[in-house]
């Protein structure tokens, strides 16, 4: 168990990149909108990841149980907010939008909601601190940068952030290779883990394994 893990735990994990990382959370991401409770205890922060204009909000929360010893969970709940905008559709666009979040949120790590006046979509992911690792909480950010890239994708909404999130995705993917894992290891990874469909997750893997093989030939490495 982690007890000692605290929202300034996953800052300074996300704060410390390294040179030549070989995982999301290795990658030195910007720091900014700290905010803490009346005793100075870190409650919330923004993590932006240097190269494209995307951030990941990191909260902290307590979730009462209805019973038991240790009745209180603490949960850190990281959050994605998007530009994309529900307010605008008519009746049957909108229902098709939800009915279309309400599928993708049935995966276990990742969900989708709507936020502020404008009914805008958010993907968000709960961890319980006690039990969270750094693997654990690597994941959980590669899964929304994932989410973030098949969100704009269903709706027909790609943009250039679309090439620096499969930057980031390969980075996931370029660690679980160095362990070892085969290809459909990992499509498995990607399609049970982070939502992505099949079809999407085997191309991702396959342009990956394929430019990993030019660079090997060369003599580059990723």
């Amino acid at each position: 168990m982690n007890s000692s893990i605290t929202l300034e735990t996953l800052k300074e994990w996300l704060k410390n990149g390294i040179e030549k990382p070989s995982s999301i959370i290795d990658v030195k991401w910007i720091i900014e909108e700290e905010y803490k409770d009346e005793n100075g205890a870190l409650i919330s922060f923004k993590a932006i990841y240097p190269e494209f204009p995307i951030s990941i909000l990191v909260l902290s929360m307590d979730i009462e149980k209805e019973s038991g010893i240790d009745r209180k969970i603490k949960m850190v709940r990281l959050i994605v907010e998007t530009p994309l905008t529900t307010i605008d559709l008519d009746l049957k666009e909108r229902e098709y939008v939800y009915r279309i979040l309400l599928q993708m949120s049935r995966h276990p790590m990742i969900k989708y909601y709507l936020y502020g006046d404008n009914l805008n979509i958010a993907i968000a992911a709960d961890l319980d601190l006690k039990s969270l690792g750094k693997e654990e909480f690597d994941d959980a950010l590669a899964f929304l940068l994932a989410g973030v890239l098949y969100l704009y994708d269903k709706f027909g909404a790609k943009d250039a952030l679309t090439i620096e999130l499969l930057k980031n995705l390969s980075i996931l993917i370029s660690n679980y290779v160095r362990q070892g894992w085969s290809r459909d290891r990992l499509i498995e990874y990607l399609v049970n883990k982070a939502g992505i469909p099949k079809e999407i997750a085997v191309e991702l893997i396959d342009k990956y394994m394929k430019a990993d093989k030019r660079n090997e030939d060369t003599g580059m490495y990723m």
